[in-house]
């Protein structure tokens, strides 16, 4: 458990961790810190940094990529359907509703019944 909780600690930005178990179990035991912070030097780590965030502007570019291409698949899917409806000549019956003579019942579960039947 104490190496779940100080993992945080092992993190490659010093300003970006959170506090450690241990800290928190000082400042209660004691009632202040023993762990003085440390001082962050101009630039400190700058190719650590540039290379964290090109992977994460790359994610990104690569996740919009892919979310691109799925929405335009997708929409091509949608075209296909919406001709294979039009071929059969059923493209505006909705499955829920059941007609009989001049009026319309609700029905819910007609539309999940009919395509077994």
């Amino acid at each position: 458990m104490l190496v779940a909780l100080t993992f945080p600690a092992l993190l490659l930005l010093r300003w970006a961790r959170p506090k450690s178990f241990t800290h928190f179990l000082s400042a209660l035991i004691l009632g202040k810190s023993i762990y003085v912070p440390q001082a962050i030097e101009a630039n400190q780590n700058a190719d650590g940094i540039k290379e964290d965030v090109d992977f994460w502007d790359k994610r990104v570019r690569d996740a919009e990529k892919k979310a691109k291409k799925r929405a335009e698949e997708y929409a091509r899917e949608q075209e296909q359907y919406l001709k294979d409806l039009e071929e059969i000549g059923d493209a505006s019956g909705d499955l829920s509703i059941q007609k009989r003579g001049g009026f319309s019942l609700p029905d819910p579960t007609r539309a999940y019944l009919y395509p077994s039947e």
